[in-house]
């Protein structure tokens, strides 16, 4: 994987088209967003997909990709519109921006068979606040 692999999933990540995003990852994908506490495997990994990107809510901007084809850290600045409460803090229509590290293993095909996310929740809320 490279620097223009990683613009197109920033790309697909945010173009509210699940099925386009779920292209880039094999059927038993483990996803981990540390920050929550959340982690979800194989088909439990859909309804993720379905409310993260299909949503239309959330927009990932790239700013920089290290690592080949084994695997790899993508950096994004993401962008979230709140539909209701987040963490606890009222968020409805608010948009929030925090930068996101997202770890990542490939198969031997080039999909994602792990993705695992890390984000400033502080930052989120104190953008809310």
């Amino acid at each position: 994987m490279n620097e223009q692999w990683a613009r197109d999933w920033c790309d697909a990540m945010s173009s509210g088209d699940t099925a386009r995003a779920l292209g880039f990852y094999a059927d038993d994908v483990t996803f981990d967003d540390v920050t929550f506490g959340f982690t979800a495997e194989g088909e439990g990994f859909l309804p993720v997909m379905e409310h993260f990107v299909g949503s239309g809510n959330n927009a990932f901007r790239f700013v920089r990709f290290t690592g080949d084809t084994s695997g790899g850290a993508v950096e994004s600045m993401w962008q979230a519109t709140h539909p209701g409460e987040f963490l606890g803090v009222e968020g409805a229509g608010r948009s929030t921006e925090v930068r996101l590290v997202t770890i990542l293993a490939f198969d031997e095909q080039g999909r994602i068979t792990r993705h695992c996310d890390y984000w400033d929740a502080r930052s989120v809320l104190a953008q809310l606040d």
